[in-house]
């Protein structure tokens, strides 16, 4: 009885994979097409180190591409297929935007005393701590754990009170 009703949708899965190989194509298409765009952008920005990784990359996805789209040849060929395999074309131009680059600037690591005042806590004085409180933090990993944690839930607290 379950091969019955897998022979009635046969039809509809064979349209929806014709559909989704013409995605898959367009999307391989448009991902190279990318990758090189940004490849020469870097260049120009006088980025070498990063157009070499972005080459890197596209080469890597270069070779799955023809793996892909040697399978996909091959498929065509298969009597009864219906699709086509050839690039569509992209309505979402979100993906080829330029990327804005801001150049690295320093950081400098905040103050521990100004984070705990962004969530509302009262940094300790040195003579508030109670006797058997020995830290045994040297390095102040603990204490910068501490913070981290309140500062994320006090972001999260901010976020579910404009809810």
């Amino acid at each position: 009885m379950d091969q019955h009703y897998k022979l009635l949708r046969a039809d509809e899965e064979i349209v929806r994979l014709n559909v989704e190989i013409c995605h898959f194509v367009t999307y391989m298409v448009n991902e190279e097409a990318f990758l090189i765009c940004e490849e020469g952008r870097l260049l120009e920005e006088g980025m070498a180190e990063l157009a070499s990784q972005v080459c890197r990359a596209r080469m890597e996805q270069a070779r799955f591409t023809t793996v892909h789209m040697t399978r996909l040849v091959k498929l065509s060929k298969v009597p009864g297929f219906t699709g086509n395999i050839l690039a569509g074309t992209s309505l979402c131009c979100g993906r080829h935007t330029p990327v804005a680059r801001d150049r690295d600037v320093e950081m400098c690591p905040p103050s521990p005393s100004h984070l705990l005042e962004d969530v509302g806590v009262a940094p300790v004085a040195d003579g508030d701590e109670e006797e058997g409180d020995e830290s045994e933090d040297g390095d102040g990993t603990l204490a910068d754990a501490f913070i981290n944690i309140l500062r994320m839930s006090g972001d999260n607290a901010a976020d579910t009170e404009e809810r």
